[in-house]
């Protein structure tokens, strides 16, 4: 449509700019979002479209199976473009990604801070991270 994003010129309901495997089980204005915004399944789009590590941490344990399911239908559809000779541009290097479930409030400082990975550099200062459940003092 005139005045939309041009990602959606072609097809109003699938971005022109993600592989068709990447955006199964995306409405397209998530499509728009992980494109423009970063938001929506983006650890799946880091990880398969630039081959970046990723670790994902959800608090809510359905979204992780639901992540992880996802994550395996996209192998399978690889696996058969590939047994299909279709040319299927991604940068998987490993294991993409590493879901986790923890509470909001769980301490996360020490697992985000770059100083804890071996050769980064410590921050100046410690992630911002949650101290306790909504409605309880830190």
């Amino acid at each position: 449509p005139p005045g939309g994003p041009a990602e959606f010129r072609h097809n109003r309901s699938q971005s022109a700019a993600l592989h068709p495997l990447l955006r199964k089980h995306v409405k397209p204005k998530k499509q728009h979002e992980i494109r423009r915004l970063g938001k929506g399944h983006l650890s799946r789009v880091l990880a398969f479209g630039l081959g970046l590590p990723v670790s994902a941490v959800e608090a809510d344990g359905r979204l992780v199976q639901a992540a992880e399911r996802f994550d395996r239908e996209l192998l399978r559809a690889l696996r058969k473009a590939h047994a299909r000779g279709d040319e299927v541009r991604t940068r998987r290097r490993r294991r993409h990604r590493h879901p986790a479930t923890a509470p909001p409030w769980a301490s996360c400082g020490a697992r985000l801070s770059p100083g804890a990975r071996p050769g980064a550099r410590p921050r100046s200062r410690p992630p911002t991270c949650p101290r306790g459940p909504p409605g309880t003092p830190g």
